[in-house]
């Protein structure tokens, strides 16, 4: 199946961007500007393997501060490089 259309609808994949929220036990970080694939008919949202990466280090170093609450934006975190 080809990558911009979406498995579930058929509808047609773009590049956009989202916000990205984990609520763990001692807090919740939120990242906005995310870059993602959405659907234009479904609306389902895709992340790449690399951007997921980035989140789930962005995420641990969260928990290791012991953060309760985080808010950021995903192209300044990527910049700092939080790893």
């Amino acid at each position: 199946m080809k990558r911009d259309v979406c498995p579930l609808c058929g509808g047609k994949k773009i590049k956009s961007k989202t916000t990205y929220s984990v609520d763990f036990k001692t807090g919740v970080i939120v990242i906005r500007n995310v870059p993602c694939m959405v659907c234009v008919r479904c609306g389902e949202e895709w992340i790449s393997p690399d951007i997921a990466k980035e989140l789930e280090l962005i995420v641990q170093d969260a928990k290791m501060k012991k953060m309760q609450t985080e808010i950021l934006s995903f192209p300044d975190v990527a910049i700092l490089g939080t790893r």
